[in-house]
């Protein structure tokens, strides 16, 4: 187990794996300077057989304001929603926890509220009138496997996130060329948050090392 250290730099083939039993303790911070966004799209790669009770947070995004600024996450059958400026949109893409390694994004524009749910570079789930004018407030804390009631902390274990997960990369558009990124293009980076460059400071989070790219 690593605890409260800061990994500056994380390649291609490292994943963090979060445990069971769903604790609090166990998440990681992205340290990211965040820009107000009329507009999203957060994508990352995530392995998961959990099943249970409660939902489960693969990211979190609270600012001193609002604590529910942003969320992805899936509820106790496996199925996708996501939050923004402090409104649920749920969807019908499910079997998130099959045990198998999938990509996942959600974007939003607040023109018109267009929102998309991508798995593994196609589109599963979009619609429209989707919290439409409203402005993601900058500034905030990202975290990764926990579910944020008060900025950077406030976690309940219910909320957590049990499972393995890594090439997380948000940018501050709707216009990402999320096939390219889902097919090992990770390497193109979100403008908010980079996954090979940002500092990350983990908590009691294990990791190992593997090609995702090779398996394909």
């Amino acid at each position: 187990m690593v605890s409260h250290k800061k990994v500056d730099h994380v390649d291609k083939t490292s994943i963090f794996r979060l445990p069971s039993p769903k604790t609090t303790k166990s998440y990681v911070k992205l340290q990211a300077a965040t820009p107000a966004m009329t507009a999203m799209t957060a994508c990352l790669r995530a392995k998961t057989a959990f099943t249970g009770n409660g939902s489960s947070h693969f990211l979190s995004y609270a600012v001193g304001s609002m604590d529910n600024a942003f969320l992805f996450a899936y509820n106790g059958n496996g199925v996708i929603y996501s939050l923004v400026f402090n409104a649920i949109k749920d969807t019908s893409v499910s079997k998130v926890h099959d045990g198998a390694w999938h990509h996942w994004c959600f974007s939003w524009n607040n023109r018109g509220g267009k929102w998309t749910v991508y798995k593994d570079g196609m589109p599963a789930a979009a619609g429209t009138g989707f919290q439409a004018d409203k402005t993601i407030p900058a500034n905030g804390v990202w975290i990764v496997g926990q579910d944020q009631d008060t900025v950077g902390g406030g976690f309940d274990a219910t909320q957590a996130y049990v499972g393995d997960i890594t090439s997380i990369n948000v940018w501050n558009t709707d216009n990402v060329n999320v096939a390219a990124v889902a097919n090992c293009g990770d390497n193109f980076g979100g403008n908010v948050i980079s996954w090979y460059d940002v500092s990350k400071e983990i908590h009691e989070v294990s990791t190992y090392r593997e090609d995702l790219c090779k398996l394909k």
